[in-house]
């Protein structure tokens, strides 16, 4: 009779929708400040980033994740299938945009499309950080 009831449960209730997230999504665009109110309750106050600071921070991130995944794929390296090239052509670019004011969505587009081939048997399908 439970599992009767269970099955038609697992039927009727909605099932969690996980969403895919890039890592230019991810990535915090407000910054949290700790102030203390007249009573001493501390109070956290968002205030979104200065775009040329998180724009440079954003290109940082992308460069450290962009020479790790280059480090993973020398080190996993398969004559017919090396992405390492493609790595390097991003990094540079994203050196680049350093000094630019061009749209840098697209270098993470990228960098997310090359991971997803660089480490396609170790890659896991649930991100474990969202709750």
């Amino acid at each position: 009779m439970f599992s009767l009831l269970q099955s038609i449960y697992d039927l009727v209730a909605p099932k969690p929708v996980q969403t895919k997230e890039t890592l230019y999504d991810e990535m915090i665009q407000k910054d949290v400040i700790e102030a203390v109110n007249e009573v001493g309750e501390k109070r956290y106050i968002e205030m979104p980033k200065n775009v040329y600071t998180s724009r440079r921070e954003h290109l940082e991130i992308l460069l450290k994740k962009s020479q790790s995944l280059l480090d993973f794929c020398l080190k996993m390296r398969k004559s017919e299938d090396d992405m390492s090239w493609d790595l390097v052509n991003l990094i540079e670019r994203a050196r680049a945009s350093k000094y630019r004011a061009d749209d840098i969505k697209p270098l993470f587009d990228e960098f997310e499309k090359l991971k997803k081939h660089c480490k396609r048997g170790s890659m896991s399908t649930v991100n474990l950080s969202v709750a």
